[in-house]
Protein backbone atom coordinates (compact mmCIF):
# COMPACT_ATOMS: atom_id res chain seq x y z
CA UNK A 1 0.00 0.00 0.00
CA UNK A 2 1.35 3.56 -0.96
CA UNK A 3 -1.70 5.53 -1.40
CA UNK A 4 -2.59 7.87 2.25
CA UNK A 5 -6.66 7.18 0.83
CA UNK A 6 -8.01 3.90 0.49
CA UNK A 7 -11.37 2.14 -0.97
CA UNK A 8 -11.90 -0.45 1.87
CA UNK A 9 -14.56 -2.83 1.34
CA UNK A 10 -15.69 -6.84 3.10
CA UNK A 11 -15.85 -9.63 1.07
CA UNK A 12 -16.29 -12.55 3.81
CA UNK A 13 -16.32 -15.83 2.55
CA UNK A 14 -15.30 -17.57 -0.73
CA UNK A 15 -18.97 -16.92 -2.58
CA UNK A 16 -18.96 -13.29 -1.70
CA UNK A 17 -15.13 -12.70 -2.36
CA UNK A 18 -15.53 -14.43 -5.77
CA UNK A 19 -18.49 -12.20 -6.12
CA UNK A 20 -16.44 -8.95 -5.35
CA UNK A 21 -14.01 -10.29 -7.39
CA UNK A 22 -15.46 -10.64 -10.88
CA UNK A 23 -18.45 -7.88 -10.20
CA UNK A 24 -16.28 -5.13 -8.81
CA UNK A 25 -12.79 -5.49 -8.97
CA UNK A 26 -12.09 -4.67 -12.45
CA UNK A 27 -14.06 -1.57 -12.42
CA UNK A 28 -13.03 -0.40 -8.75
CA UNK A 29 -9.63 -1.45 -9.48
CA UNK A 30 -9.65 1.38 -12.87
CA UNK A 31 -11.17 4.20 -10.47
CA UNK A 32 -8.52 3.61 -7.37
CA UNK A 33 -5.46 3.77 -10.12
CA UNK A 34 -7.51 6.96 -11.40
CA UNK A 35 -7.62 8.21 -8.04
CA UNK A 36 -4.95 7.38 -6.86
CA UNK A 37 -6.67 5.18 -3.92
CA UNK A 38 -5.05 1.81 -2.32
CA UNK A 39 -7.85 -0.88 -2.80
CA UNK A 40 -8.34 -3.05 -0.02
CA UNK A 41 -10.90 -6.35 0.37
CA UNK A 42 -11.04 -7.76 3.76
CA UNK A 43 -11.88 -10.88 3.10
CA UNK A 44 -12.23 -12.04 7.50
CA UNK A 45 -14.60 -10.81 9.67
CA UNK A 46 -12.91 -8.27 12.00
CA UNK A 47 -15.21 -8.42 14.80
CA UNK A 48 -18.22 -11.12 15.49
CA UNK A 49 -18.99 -9.84 18.49
CA UNK A 50 -22.45 -8.92 18.92
CA UNK A 51 -21.97 -5.47 19.92
CA UNK A 52 -20.34 -4.90 16.41
CA UNK A 53 -22.88 -6.16 14.97
CA UNK A 54 -25.34 -3.90 15.92
CA UNK A 55 -23.08 -0.88 15.66
CA UNK A 56 -22.28 -2.01 12.01
CA UNK A 57 -26.13 -2.51 11.40
CA UNK A 58 -26.82 1.58 13.08
CA UNK A 59 -24.04 2.99 10.94
CA UNK A 60 -25.19 1.70 7.65
CA UNK A 61 -28.83 2.14 8.25
CA UNK A 62 -28.01 5.86 9.65
CA UNK A 63 -25.79 6.49 6.11
CA UNK A 64 -28.74 4.76 3.63
CA UNK A 65 -30.73 7.22 5.68
CA UNK A 66 -28.54 10.43 4.63
CA UNK A 67 -28.44 8.91 0.94
CA UNK A 68 -32.16 8.77 0.99
CA UNK A 69 -32.38 12.50 1.92
CA UNK A 70 -29.98 13.18 -0.91
CA UNK A 71 -30.93 10.37 -4.08
CA UNK A 72 -34.20 8.52 -2.64
CA UNK A 73 -34.09 6.13 -5.42
CA UNK A 74 -30.22 4.91 -4.29
CA UNK A 75 -31.75 4.98 -0.63
CA UNK A 76 -34.42 2.70 -1.12
CA UNK A 77 -32.61 0.11 -3.84
CA UNK A 78 -29.84 0.16 -1.03
CA UNK A 79 -32.24 -0.36 2.12
CA UNK A 80 -34.22 -3.57 -0.89
CA UNK A 81 -31.01 -4.60 -1.25
CA UNK A 82 -28.75 -4.82 1.72
CA UNK A 83 -28.81 -7.84 4.40
CA UNK A 84 -28.09 -7.26 7.88
CA UNK A 85 -26.59 -9.62 10.51
CA UNK A 86 -23.52 -12.16 11.69
CA UNK A 87 -22.58 -11.09 7.67
CA UNK A 88 -23.16 -8.09 6.07
CA UNK A 89 -24.46 -8.36 2.54
CA UNK A 90 -25.39 -6.40 -0.60
CA UNK A 91 -27.46 -8.76 -2.48
CA UNK A 92 -29.66 -6.50 -4.84
CA UNK A 93 -32.94 -8.35 -6.77
CA UNK A 94 -31.44 -8.27 -10.21
CA UNK A 95 -27.79 -7.64 -11.68
CA UNK A 96 -26.72 -3.77 -11.58
CA UNK A 97 -24.02 -2.56 -13.84
CA UNK A 98 -22.22 0.35 -12.21
CA UNK A 99 -20.57 2.61 -14.02
CA UNK A 100 -18.14 4.14 -11.98
CA UNK A 101 -16.46 6.00 -15.37
CA UNK A 102 -19.29 8.45 -15.81
CA UNK A 103 -19.01 12.16 -15.20
CA UNK A 104 -15.25 11.64 -13.63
Amino acid sequence: MSAANAIVTLAVGAYHKRLWQTRCLPNWSRYAERHGYDLICIDQPLDVSERARKAVSGRVKDSISRIRKQHPVLGLHLTNSLRLGTFCCYQPAEQVRWDLDSGS
